[in-house]
C-alpha cells in the first residue's frame, strides 16, 4: 500500500533489505502526492 507521498518501503534487487521509494500514479498528482517523505538533505561531491 502506498502512503500519502505515493511511496513505500519494499525490497528491491539492489536493496534486498528494503528501501523507501516512490511510485508514479496514473492520475494527478502523478508523483509525490503530498510532497516528499523525510527531511531535505544536501548533495556533496
Amino acid at each position: 500500500m502506498l502512503d500519502a507521498y505515493h511511496g513505500h518501503t519494499h525490497a528491491t534487487a539492489d536493496y534486498p533489505n528494503g528501501i523507501y521509494h516512490y511510485h508514479i500514479n496514473a492520475t494527478d498528482p502523478y508523483i509525490n502526492g503530498s510532497g516528499f517523505y523525510g527531511t531535505a538533505g544536501t548533495v556533496t561531491q
